[in-house]
């Protein structure tokens, strides 16, 4: 393109309007209809009617346009204008950030096709309790994410998403699902992975249980503490464990052991009392 026809181009905001209905429907347990639309007339007065409370649950909450395009009957209602600009473009407050973002998105290049090996089920669960947050604060008028940023730290509420999202990462890819301790939040070795020959060390170590009037800072009396029996798979620190619990007569609470360890020392797996095997907390 000339300079000269490059001199010549203007910049307009063009605008249309179009008829459209904001549609909200509610529900509401009343009498009679007619008491059912006074409720109603008296929380659009007091400006409560969108808050989705137990008692006026929102049902509806949409604008209803008409069908795109400017032929027929909605070709006389469309009202469009043009308006000269100077400068850059100014972006109205009803495009919100979101929004923006959302161009922003459309802009760029094309990236790789998300998979579900290439997904992070962490970063994923980061998001999704993200955007939790963002639902609620949105409904409540909340205009800050400090006191969610306080509630969620660190919170098991984190561990518990990534491990569904875990779990149905398995369920598409035809893999068997591992267990889930519902109390720990911790994966249980699959049986494959149980047989696998390894270098292996498990701790095998008793407490006192206080309600029975004993030391739990204090390994039970005449019970040896082994830091580091070794075993040769995850089945066999598994087995040995039970074996320990069931020499010694230990209960539940007795038992502080089970921690499975690698050549390099690094904790690779724990043994339940009931002897089950357990991947440690994935966080």
């Amino acid at each position: 393109m000339n300079q000269t026809a490059s001199a010549s181009l203007q910049q307009f905001a063009v605008s249309y309007t179009i008829p459209c209905e904001h549609r909200v429907s509610v529900g509401v347990t009343t009498a009679s209809a007619d008491e059912a639309i006074a409720r109603v007339r008296e929380a659009i007065d007091a400006g409560t009617v969108r808050d989705d409370t137990a008692e006026m649950p929102l049902l509806e909450d949409r604008h209803v346009e008409h069908p795109p395009g400017i032929e027929g009957d909605v070709a006389k209602h469309l009202v469009i204008g043009a308006t000269r600009v100077a400068g850059e473009f100014e972006i109205h407050p009803s495009v919100d950030e979101r929004l923006q973002r959302s161009f922003a998105h459309r802009q760029a290049p094309i990236a790789a096709p998300v998979t579900l090996d290439t997904i992070d089920p962490q970063h994923l669960a980061v998001e999704a309790l993200d955007a939790a947050c963002a639902l609620i604060q949105s409904r409540l008028g909340v205009t800050s994410g400090d006191l969610a940023g306080i509630f969620f730290s660190g919170s098991e509420v984190e561990s518990i998403l990534a491990a569904y999202v875990r779990s149905e990462i398995a369920v598409q890819t035809g893999e068997t699902p591992r267990q889930l301790d519902p109390l720990s939040f911790r994966w249980e070795v699959p049986a494959a992975e149980l047989d696998r020959p390894q270098v292996l060390s498990v701790n095998l170590r008793s407490c006192g249980n206080i309600d029975m009037g004993q030391d739990p800072d204090r390994p039970l009396f005449g019970v040896p503490t082994m830091p580091a029996h070794r075993v040769g798979s995850l089945r066999a620190a598994g087995q040995a464990c039970r074996a320990y619990i069931e020499r010694h007569g230990l209960g539940s609470s007795q038992w502080i052991g089970g921690w499975v360890r690698d050549g390099g020392n690094a904790i690779v797996a724990h043994v339940s009392y009931n002897g089950r095997v357990w991947f440690p907390n994935e966080t």
